[in-house]
């Protein structure tokens, strides 16, 4: 069925964003729709966010415009990777005790997407320095 036919689609088929952007240099805009959790983290040119790892959530990311380098280091095997992402051309994984931070390498505006299970920002969310 068609979202134009229903008879009030406000009440349970429209999500709203909720806003984070207590860190300087970047915005992270996050809503729950069910159980995935999809957030939209728009990053300055230069900046560098991330920089933690998480022991029981599941987490993809993509980048939807920008210029991006992702940098990963798994923390008890200390294994590194590090990847330039285009945009729309990638879906990453990120797996569980996988420490992850992304740079904004380019001019303009970057705006990653990641879908999880759980939020990003939980008491799971471990500091670990990548970049």
């Amino acid at each position: 069925m068609a979202i134009q036919n229903m008879k009030n689609p406000e009440s349970d088929h429209i999500f709203c964003f909720k806003e984070d952007s207590s860190k300087e240099g970047r915005t992270l805009s996050h809503v729950q729709v069910g159980g995935v959790f999809m957030s939209r983290l728009v990053i300055d040119p230069g900046v560098v966010t991330g920089n933690y790892f998480y022991t029981n959530t599941h987490v993809l990311m993509s980048i939807e415009s920008g210029t991006v380098v992702a940098r990963f280091e798994h923390v008890h095997t200390k294994e590194k990777r590090e990847l330039q992402l285009k945009p729309g051309e990638e879906l990453v994984e990120i797996p569980k005790k996988v420490a992850s931070a992304t740079k904004n390498i380019g001019n303009e505006k970057a705006v990653i997407v990641f879908f999880s299970d759980k939020p990003l920002r939980t008491s799971e969310a471990f500091h670990y320095k990548v970049f």
